[in-house]
């Protein structure tokens, strides 16, 4: 798929930024990215997909002849 690549980008990018912002909590760090990938299994947060395709959605529709 095209954006699959972009999307597991962000994906990390977005578990990253929550990853940095758990460990600001304290002069120290709280949990090591091992442990954060053990409490992200508990968490249960769905992964991104892509939910509709922007190029059909923008093209104009074809006349029907009778």
């Amino acid at each position: 798929m095209g954006n699959s690549r972009m999307l597991a980008k962000f994906d990390l990018k977005a578990k990253a930024i929550l990853f940095k912002w758990l460990n600001r909590r304290s002069q120290r760090r709280s949990m090591t990215w091992t442990q954060f990938a053990r409490r992200l299994k508990d968490w249960d947060l769905p992964l991104p997909h892509v939910v509709e395709n922007p190029i059909y959605e923008t093209l104009p529709k074809a006349k029907q002849t009778a």
